[in-house]
């Protein structure tokens, strides 16, 4: 077992955080304020985002 603390400087983020960005990591990786196709699909994922947090508030 491992003791980690230093989650001041970072904290291993949980297993359903990377399964949910891992296509951003792979796939959708573009800069969304580019007009490319990568920047659009990231871009796309932000408002997909932003649409559901502002549905939880």
């Amino acid at each position: 077992m491992t003791l980690y603390f230093d989650n001041n400087a970072t904290t291993a983020p949980a297993p359903e955080v990377l399964a949910a960005m891992w296509p951003y990591f792979a796939e959708h990786f573009g800069n969304a304020s580019s007009l490319h196709s990568h920047g659009e699909a990231a871009a796309k994922g932000i408002a997909a985002a932003r649409a559901a947090l502002a549905r939880l508030v």
